[in-house]
Formats: C-alpha cells, sequence, structure tokens
C-alpha cells in the first residue's frame, strides 16, 4: 500500500475543477503542518 501520489499539481487542479496556484498553497499549507511532504510529481502522507 502506497501513501504517495504521482501527480503535478496542475493535474490535482484539473481533477478537482481548481487552479495550479490554489494546489500549491494548500500543499504548502499541508507540508508546513507535517501531514505531507511534498516532492516533484509526489505528494507523501506522512503517517
Amino acid at each position: 500500500q502506497s501513501n504517495s501520489i504521482h501527480k503535478t499539481h496542475q493535474q490535482i487542479a484539473q481533477e478537482l475543477n481548481s487552479s495550479r496556484e490554489v494546489i500549491t498553497r494548500l500543499l504548502k499549507k499541508l507540508e508546513q503542518r507535517g501531514v505531507v511532504k511534498v516532492n516533484r510529481n509526489q505528494i507523501q502522507l506522512i503517517s
């Protein structure tokens, strides 16, 4: 079982009917809270 998502911010934004900027901002907040780790084309959930 993988805790990673292999998508770009743009791909996530398109799937959620949002903008890349909004997704980037939200992921940055989640990373600061220690919920996720964001790498290039990969978002890893931290348990």
